[in-house]
């Protein structure tokens, strides 16, 4: 019997995948937000890597804190 192991996404992925649409729309108030507290254009490699890591790791913590319910149902 020659059966294909259940290939599972990891768990961050599916955790963003139960509630994309929300954490879509989440991302683009944060990047607004960011786009209006921060000039962009003309921040240093350092800060600008310190805001993206901070940006991801927020978006990553909303997705994994509500990994196990859905937020919106269509």
């Amino acid at each position: 019997l020659d059966t294909e192991p259940i290939r599972r996404a990891p768990p961050l992925f599916e955790a963003i995948n139960k509630n994309g649409l929300v954490l879509f729309l989440i991302a683009n108030v944060a990047t607004g937000l960011v786009n209006l507290t921060v000039s962009t254009m003309y921040t240093a490699d350092g800060p600008a890597m310190l805001i993206l890591s901070a940006y991801s790791l927020a978006l990553c913590g909303i997705a994994w804190v509500t990994k196990g319910r859905r937020l919106l149902r269509l």
